[in-house]
């Protein structure tokens, strides 16, 4: 049930947890510098997990399938976290994270049903197919302000989230970025300032939500 990983370890091997249902907590060493993929993947009774200060990545799925993990203590310094990091952690409701990082990838966050806001690091310039598809609770979403790309299906079934606002530094929305987030009602960006369902940017209808509306208009 609980683990304590001794300053003398510098590294966490891939897939080394994964599985353990009934592992509630560890104790990360300060020494230790890389945790490969997949290490914490499935230890569903996991709940809280604080990163030591020269973690600089979190990798691939490693903590994919932590159904109860609520609490994760992010160190600045922290640049990337990759695929699937947090995938199906459908306990976490709020996660810091610090501007120090420069890349969320892929489904990064995908089907965090319990997450409800979230605040982007200010230096993030792209947000990654998937990365907070199905996050059914999600209500606020803060971007940096140099976010330029906004990729398919990042937002994607985000079906608490009504309101958006897009900072002036974007240049691309991608397809479906938006697909069936059903509440959304208020778009806001460089280019469109719409108080209703429509993103547009340099003339080009981007996003569309129906938001329980019968008909619709497209703004001049």
């Amino acid at each position: 049930e609980k683990i304590i990983i001794p300053d003398s370890v510098t590294e966490i091997g891939a897939s080394a947890f994964e599985g353990c249902e009934d592992l509630q907590e560890v104790i990360i060493g300060e020494n230790v510098r890389s945790i490969q993929n997949n290490a914490f993947e499935g230890c569903s009774s996991l709940m809280e997990i604080a990163l030591p200060s020269g973690i600089t990545r979190i990798s691939n799925s490693l903590f994919q399938q932590c159904t109860s993990l609520k609490k994760v203590i992010i160190p600045y310094g922290l640049i990337s976290i990759e695929g699937g990091a947090f995938m199906n952690c459908t306990s976490l409701k709020s996660i810091n994270l610090p501007d120090s990082i420069l890349s969320i990838e892929k489904d990064a966050f995908g089907e965090c049903k319990s997450l409800e806001r979230v605040e982007l690091p200010s230096d993030l310039t792209i947000i990654e197919d998937y990365t907070f598809s199905g996050c059914s609770s999600l209500r606020e979403i803060i971007f940096g302000e140099k976010l330029m790309l906004i990729s398919e299906w990042a937002f994607a079934n985000c079906t608490s989230l009504s309101s958006i606002r897009i900072p002036k530094s974007i240049k691309f929305v991608e397809y479906s970025a938006f697909y069936n987030c059903s509440r959304l009602r208020d778009f806001k960006c460089k280019f469109a300032s719409v108080t209703g369902t429509f993103l547009i940017i340099d003339g080009v209808l981007k996003a569309f939500a129906p938001a329980d509306q019968a008909t619709a208009v497209i703004p001049n």
